[in-house]
């Protein structure tokens, strides 16, 4: 998959997740973001915007959402990838992919995040000035 690219089904990657959390937990995980943190209705839109190393939560909160009757997207996040496009510093590159994100989360009625990385220092390597830029881009996309 491209950078950021959405899918109508996930694809399988690395599953960190499932190397961490029981599967009766990963159940309960789901169960509770779907039913008691979102409570998810039928017809609602819900994005599932994810780390791939999440595959196994998301693999089950797309299974309760679609049981409820609610139509599931997914973005996909691509977390190194992120990183380098900040490295690189082209600044309409660097717009482009948040506004790629705000737009997405924007035609859901609700969104829910999967934050799994596998390699969680590779924000080191950006300068202080691309980490304030990072984390001005995902402030704006993540307010709701």
């Amino acid at each position: 998959m491209e950078l950021g690219e959405k899918s109508s089904v996930p694809q399988k990657d690395s599953d960190l997740i499932k190397e961490i959390i029981p599967p009766s937990a990963v159940e309960k995980i789901a169960r509770d973001i779907v039913e008691t943190s979102l409570k998810i209705k039928s017809r609602e839109k819900i994005l599932i915007f994810y780390d791939p190393a999440g595959q196994v939560l998301v693999d089950k909160i797309n299974e309760l959402c679609k049981e409820k009757g609610a139509e599931v997207s997914f973005y996909k996040r691509d977390y190194e990838e992120e990183i380098d496009i900040l490295k690189k510093g082209d600044r309409k590159e660097i717009n482009h992919y948040f506004q790629e994100q705000k737009e997405k989360m924007d035609e859901a009625d609700k969104v829910v995040l999967v934050r799994a990385l596998e390699n969680p220092n590779k924000i080191k390597e950006l300068s202080d000035k691309e980490k304030e830029i990072y984390n001005q881009k995902l402030g704006k996309i993540h307010q709701r």
